[in-house]
Formats: C-alpha cells, sequence, structure tokens
C-alpha cells in the first residue's frame, strides 16, 4: 500500500477563493433590476394594465411549470436513508499533518487559536483520522486497502470488486446458446445491462450477480423498481449473443488449479479459502480520513458524516486531543483576546520595563506595541528604524539588532504576534481581590428574668 506525502497545511487561515484565482466573475456590490424597453422596471406595472384582472393559468400549465422547476421530482426518487447504527465516531489529527503544523508554530512564534486549528484540520479528510467504536457488532477491514464494511457480506463483496484480481484469473469461454423462440428481455434502466427473459432459469442468478456486483450501495426493493421488460428484437439478440459464452475463474493462490464456473462458486471459495487473510475485524480502530470517504459502506459514511457536522460546529473533542498534543512538544495553551483558547511557543508573561533596566531597542518596542493597538512587524519596523537608514529591516535580516530583540521578546512570552500579524503586549495578571472573611453575628444575650 503506498504513502501518500505528508500534506501542506496554509496557516493564514484565508479560504481557498481568497488563496487561488477563482474563474468566476467578481460579484458587484450594487444591484440594479433589468428594465423593459422604454425604460420601465419590472416591478412596476405599467398604466395600460391598470384595472385589468390578471388571467389565471390553468391547472395543467401550473403542473407544467412545477416540473419544469422539479424535473427530478418524480422521475428520480431519492434512495431511502441507510439506517442508523450504533457507533461512536471522535475524530484526532492526522500524525504528519499535525507534525507539520507544530513546526510552523515554532519556527514563526506565532499565535494561533486553538478552535481554529481544530477546524481547519476539519477541512479536509487528509488532515484527520476517524476513530470508531462500534458498541454491537465488529467493523470490517479489508487488509489489502483498509476498506470499511459494516458486515462480512460487504467486505466479500467490496474486496471481490476491488481485488479480484489478486486471487482469480477471469476468462471467457464459449456455451451453447439458450435454445427457445424470446420475444422480451429485462433491461437494467440504472446501467442498461440485459438480464435475460424473466422465464429463463438464468434470470434470478443474473440479477442477484448485478446487484452484489454493482448496485449494493441501494435497497434491493429500490433496485427491482429499475428493471423493466423490453419488447426489442436488438435486445433479445444482444441477449442471446452474451449468452453464447460465459465467463470462469482461475484460481491463482491455490495449491491444486481449479477453475470456477460462476461468480456464487467464486464467493463460496474466496469466503473458505481467503477471507481469514484478507479481512480483519475490530469494535475499536481508527482509520483514515481519505478511507472513510472513499468506503462503499453508506451507512458508516453517515454515521461519521454527522459526527463531522457535529464536531465542525463545535471542535471541543478535537480541540481537546489538540490541547494536549501540543503541551506534550512544548508548546503552551493560554487565554487571550476575550477569553479565547491560544497555543504559541511561549506563556504571556508581563516585563515591566524603563528606560534603565532594559536596553533602548526593549524599551522603544514595548512602548510602540502598548500605545499602537492593532499594528503589525511591519509598522514596527517603519516606525522604529535608525534615520537615515534607505530601507526597513525585513525579517531575512537577521543581523538587524531590532529584529533581534523583537523576536526575543516574542519567544520571551513578552510580546504576543498573533496569526494575523497583529502585535500585543502581555498583560500582568489582574490582582485577585482578597476573599471576605465571614463575620458571625455575637450571639443575643438571653433576657433575664
Amino acid at each position: 500500500m503506498s504513502t501518500s506525502p505528508a500534506p501542506i497545511i496554509n496557516l493564514e487561515f484565508l479560504p481557498d477563493w481568497a488563496r487561488q484565482p477563482s474563474g468566476h466573475p467578481p460579484v458587484s456590490d450594487s444591484f440594479e433590476p433589468p428594465r423593459k424597453e422604454g425604460g420601465r422596471g419590472t416591478g412596476r406595472r405599467d398604466h395600460r394594465d391598470q384595472g385589468r384582472t390578471p388571467q389565471r393559468s390553468s391547472s395543467r400549465e401550473g403542473g407544467d411549470r412545477r416540473r419544469q422547476r422539479e424535473p427530478y421530482a418524480r422521475t428520480a426518487p431519492r434512495p431511502p436513508a441507510p439506517p442508523p447504527i450504533d457507533i461512536h465516531v471522535s475524530f484526532l489529527p492526522e500524525a504528519r499533518a499535525f507534525a507539520s503544523v507544530a513546526d510552523q508554530i515554532k519556527s514563526s512564534a506565532r499565535t494561533y487559536p486553538l478552535f481554529s486549528l481544530a477546524k481547519m484540520f476539519l477541512e479536509k479528510p487528509e488532515r484527520y483520522r476517524a476513530q470508531l467504536v462500534s458498541k454491537s457488532t465488529p467493523i470490517f477491514q479489508c487488509s489489502l486497502c483498509d476498506g470499511l464494511a459494516l458486515n462480512e457480506a460487504e467486505l466479500v463483496q467490496h474486496v471481490l470488486r476491488k481485488h479480484r484480481d489478486n486471487f482469480y484469473k477471469e476468462e471467457r469461454v464459449a456455451v451453447e446458446p439458450p435454445k427457445g423462440n424470446f420475444t422480451s428481455v429485462a433491461r437494467c434502466d440504472l446501467n442498461g445491462a440485459i438480464l435475460g427473459p424473466t422465464n429463463h432459469h438464468a434470470y434470478q442468478a443474473s440479477l442477484m450477480q448485478l446487484y452484489k456486483a454493482q448496485f449494493s450501495h441501494l435497497s434491493f426493493e429500490r433496485f427491482k423498481n429499475s428493471i423493466r421488460t423490453v419488447h426489442d428484437p436488438e435486445a433479445v439478440k444482444k441477449w442471446q449473443e452474451q449468452s453464447s459464452s460465459k465467463n470462469t475463474y482461475l484460481c491463482l493462490q491455490s495449491a491444486e488449479p481449479a477453475t470456477l464456473q460462476s461468480l456464487s462458486d467464486l464467493e463460496r471459495h474466496f469466503r473458505e479459502k481467503h477471507l481469514e487473510t484478507a479481512a480483519k475485524s475490530k469494535k475499536d480502530m481508527v482509520v483514515d480520513g481519505t478511507v472513510i470517504m472513499q468506503s462503499d459502506a453508506a451507512g458508516l459514511k453517515s454515521a461519521v458524516r454527522q459526527s463531522w457536522e457535529e464536531e465542525n460546529r463545535f471542535p471541543l473533542n478535537l480541540a481537546n486531543r489538540l490541547r494536549a498534543q501540543f503541551s506534550h512538544l512544548g508548546l503552551h495553551i493560554f487565554k487571550a483576546r476575550k477569553g479565547m483558547q491560544f497555543v504559541g511557543v511561549a506563556r504571556p508573561k508581563a516585563l515591566v520595563a524603563d528606560v534603565n533596566n532594559v536596553s533602548k531597542n526593549i524599551f522603544a518596542i514595548l512602548e510602540f506595541v502598548k500605545n499602537h493597538p492593532g499594528k503589525n512587524r511591519k509598522a514596527l519596523l517603519e516606525s522604529l528604524a535608525p534615520a537615515g537608514v534607505n530601507s526597513t529591516p525585513t525579517d531575512a535580516d537577521s543581523s538587524s539588532p531590532l529584529l533581534q530583540d523583537l523576536h526575543w521578546l516574542i519567544r520571551q512570552g513578552h510580546v504576543i504576534e498573533y496569526h494575523d500579524g497583529i502585535l500585543e503586549t502581555a498583560k500582568a495578571p489582574v490582582p485577585q481581590k482578597p476573599a471576605k472573611a465571614k463575620t458571625t453575628a455575637p450571639a443575643t444575650p438571653a433576657a433575664t428574668p
């Protein structure tokens, strides 16, 4: 199984449309309604129409308009939703994606909001892993591609559909064509497959083979509704030509050569000889998000999707996992900006400085950041660059004393540089008010008689 390259994560927190050029035309802020010829707006009635009663369209015309608005309402009903399954789903950051994010935080020394990072991991399947815990039946997984299934039958169909060439070689051999006078055949509207006359002895087997091979994700009732009988000589002739040969399957991994005559024989042989090595089952497993998205198990994908939507709405569980992993790497979690949780290289620590106990650059940086809220590094360097210098130092200029002092302040936690570039000085903790001592009221002396 090939390993995919480590995902590249952009920590600018910009939407995709802002990072890459879009092929869509720009949207105008103003809207002007279209006008008729002669300059009249569509929202106004012509004076010649005043006093007239608008004619109602007939029910037939109304039905035509409804069908135009909803062209698939009657002809293609949606398949029923898969039944709910008893599986608990939680999300974890993918290891390589997490390492990439942690390295960027350490190298840039910028501070990032924890919950925004959690949502960023949930944006793409290659950035997260899903932990699946079944409370009842085990979950099946293919040993060849990590594909998932909810039961043994699903897994057998998955392996025979995607990895059959690993176990069997398909060969086409000639057989005696069907005899009789046939005037109609059954045809599947989903893919155009011809199954033969409904009264033919091989019809039921062909019907089940087609369902298992291509449409097992649908209910069998939905699949049966797509089969219809057609009276077409060309379709009958095509079925007769197809029936003049059949597929046989040569076993590749058997000690003795054997040839299987049908798909039912193939499935039975696979269960007996290869299922134990081609599948594994557990009640608790962790899989990549891309594996979930490529799974054929509709019920499992539905359960993961529902859990993903709930977690993406408020990613508390994933944020807690990230907090523990960031702390393990030496990064710090703290609150700032109205109580939001952030992750950075240092915990904020206020520095009380004056011109007598710190260097000139340190004092100037702290004063600028304190007196100019909302400014970024570029504004600070432009303001504090020495007079007479033609160019302002940049991040690439590691020899600049001003930049070196700024980096020191950031990594010591005296200055916070947020993910959006805004600089802020660390605030001193607010002293807690001393708790008031509880005073007990003196006991009222008992009255003397």
